[in-house]
């Protein structure tokens, strides 16, 4: 679901782990990726396939704050996801 996402929106890994919840406007069909390269905030458009994707995964989880939380319920290190991908 992560590398699905990470795709889709077309963010880098760093951002990828960083969403959170209120990060997703799915009225407005949009992400609002912080600290994006240059330091800066942008924000990218959010397919419908996708967000129903992570409707679906929020209900799994049911995070208040993180999208893409760890087993732990913290943020998933950066080392650990790049591991992932191989």
């Amino acid at each position: 679901m992560f590398f699905f996402t990470l795709h889709s929106i077309g963010l880098r890994l760093g951002e990828g782990l960083q969403l959170q919840v209120g990060d997703l406007d799915a009225q407005r069909m949009r992400v609002l990726v912080r600290d994006a390269k240059g330091n800066r905030d942008r924000l990218v458009p959010l397919l419908a396939h996708t967000s129903e994707v992570l409707r679906e995964l929020w209900k799994e989880h049911h995070n208040s704050v993180l999208l893409f939380p760890s087993r732990q319920k913290g943020p998933v290190d950066a080392v650990s996801a790049a591991t992932q991908i191989g």
